[in-house]
C-alpha cells in the first residue's frame, strides 16, 4: 500500500575521482554510486559495512576495461 511517503536520501558529490561526475547517496545500510564518464553512466548499489567511496577508483578501472573489450 502506497502511503505517499518518500524518504529524503543524503548524498554528496565525489570530486577526487577519475569519473567526470560522481555522486554517492546513502539510505539505511545501502550505498549508491551514480557516476558518469563521457556518455557512459554507472549505477552501483552496495549493501555492506565497508565504504563504497573507498573503491571508486577500482570501479572506474573495471568500467573502463569492460567497455574496452
Amino acid at each position: 500500500m502506497d502511503k505517499g511517503f518518500y524518504e529524503t536520501v543524503p548524498f554528496h558529490e565525489l570530486y577526487d575521482t577519475q569519473f567526470d561526475q560522481a555522486t554517492l547517496a546513502t539510505s539505511d545500510k545501502m550505498q549508491m554510486l551514480f557516476a558518469r564518464t563521457g556518455n557512459k553512466v554507472l549505477y552501483q548499489k552496495y549493501y555492506g559495512n565497508e565504504k563504497l567511496e573507498a573503491v571508486v577508483d577500482e570501479i572506474y578501472d573495471a568500467m573502463q576495461s569492460f567497455h574496452a573489450e
